[in-house]
């Protein structure tokens, strides 16, 4: 999830970089850094992974415990 917030940060600094031309009529940015811009979904998408993937390893730990729990009961 470190590496989501990295690339998605990166990629909005990147977002802002792009869009000074949109304000400074005088400032020429090349148009490779429209594609650039892109990165921030790119990040978003792997932040959304991180958390599924962590909301998974969860639920498997609390269904686990869960489990635990049941079978000490039944005792």
């Amino acid at each position: 999830m470190i590496v989501g917030g990295i690339v998605t940060a990166v990629g909005m600094v990147l977002t802002l970089i792009a869009m000074i031309p949109l304000f400074n009529s005088h400032d020429q940015m090349p148009s490779y850094f429209w594609a650039l811009a892109m990165v921030t979904g790119i990040g978003l998408a792997v932040l959304v992974y991180g958390f599924w993937r962590a909301a998974r390893a969860r639920g498997k730990q609390i269904r686990a415990a869960a489990a635990e729990f049941d079978s000490q009961r039944m005792r």
